[in-house]
């Protein structure tokens, strides 16, 4: 006893236990992060995939309506799509952003029909282009028919993965806070003995 208490004086005992404690928490909170990373990624890449794809079948469905410019339809056809969760507006513009048609989802899941005059600012050339802002995903989409029609204009809100997000923080934190605050005191109940003598 005299020997580990020489080798290892009160003091150093409990910067040891301080020291294991940051450990763990720096270990849980890096790990946390790249969860959180991975699995944000992961899911926005999913939900990207998915709203493109959804772009693509609008694209393939309105040329034909909007070569007639048969308007009524394409709004049927927004309406419809716009009542899939999560997405915010729908829009239907020429090569210009001169909106043919838009339907907006609001905050109680109605869908409106929206005329604006003011036109968009479409992507030049004719390849789809997908950006993030804030929490809202926008996806750009061609609508072709041998050359450039016009554009599919999609915003599909990211909060819920916002709010998974925050979750996975809070819970982490939480399991963090036990699992440090229980090695705390395993380390404690090891070293009172020897600190007692």
């Amino acid at each position: 006893m005299n020997l580990l208490k020489r080798l290892f004086p009160r003091r150093l005992q409990l910067q040891a236990g301080v020291i294991v404690s940051l450990l763990l928490v720096a270990t849980i909170a890096l790990y946390t992060w790249h969860t959180i990373r991975v699995q944000s990624r992961d899911a926005t890449t999913a939900i990207q995939r998915q709203v493109t794809v959804m772009a693509k079948n609008i694209s393939d469905l309105s040329i034909n309506y909007l070569l007639t410019e048969d308007l009524a339809l394409i709004e049927a056809l927004l309406k419809r799509i716009a009542a899939f969760p999560n997405i915010v507006s729908i829009v239907i513009c020429d090569m210009d952003g001169t909106i043919f048609s838009q339907v907006i989802q609001g905050e109680h899941g109605e869908r409106r029909v929206v005329y604006e005059p003011v036109p968009l600012s479409p992507p030049r050339g004719s390849t789809a282009v997908t950006e993030i802002q804030d929490t809202i995903l926008v996806i750009w989409h061609p609508i072709e028919e041998g050359s450039l029609v016009g554009w599919v204009r999609i915003e599909y809100s990211l909060l819920a993965l916002t709010v998974l997000q925050k979750r996975i923080w809070r819970d982490s934190f939480i399991a963090g806070v036990l699992v440090v605050s229980i090695s705390i005191v395993l380390i404690l109940l090891f070293l009172h003995p020897h600190i007692k003598d």
